[in-house]
């Protein structure tokens, strides 16, 4: 798993992101791969973890899809594989 989040322990640290990086939990969400799929999980972030402008429920794994927009507070961001 890769955790996203605003600390230099995350795995995708966006504590270089200035005033942006403020709206972002320490460890905001992770980021899995399960059986061929990726998987994004809100692991109980302040100001909510987004797929496509839809917030997700905390804890529940969402599949996410190639150029899905994932935002994690205010920065937003896609993975592309």
């Amino acid at each position: 798993p890769l955790i996203v989040g605003r600390s230099s322990a995350a795995d995708l640290d966006f504590s270089g992101f200035g005033e942006l990086a403020r709206s972002v939990s320490r460890r905001h969400a992770q980021i899995s791969l399960n059986n061929g799929r990726l998987s994004l999980i809100d692991l109980n972030s302040r100001n909510g973890t987004y797929v496509n402008d839809q917030k997700i429920p905390v804890g529940k794994a969402i599949f996410i899809r190639r150029d899905d927009t994932i935002r994690v507070g205010s920065v937003s961001f896609s993975i592309m594989f």
